[in-house]
């Protein structure tokens, strides 16, 4: 969804986010759970953990973001053709994308 918006952002663990993977792409049967410091990945045909298939998993990121002052924040979301893309802040919805097309 396009568009602008304001999020109010508070961040209590400085580490990262919790990360959880999922073997299918329906977020079912977790492989694993870790704390990410950086979400920028681009796994190619690769995968973020090796218990994972190379197509049709799921990545679940939870946890809460400090901005360093208060002013507008901008998330930036990019993924491939066919993938379920969703940024929620406070339970709020702000980018609900189910593009669900295969190449």
């Amino acid at each position: 969804v396009a568009g602008d918006y304001t999020v109010n952002i508070t961040v209590y663990q400085p580490r990262g986010l919790w990360v959880h993977y999922y073997y299918t792409e329906e977020f079912y049967q977790p492989t694993s759970t870790a704390v990410d410091p950086n979400i920028d990945h681009n796994w190619g045909i690769g995968t973020p953990v090796a218990e994972l298939p190379t197509d049709f998993f799921s990545v679940q990121w939870n946890g809460h973001v400090r901005a360093p002052h208060s002013e507008e924040f901008t998330f930036h979301v990019a993924a491939d053709r066919g993938a379920r893309v969703r940024l929620k802040v406070d339970g709020v919805a702000l980018l609900s994308s189910d593009d669900r097309a295969r190449p």
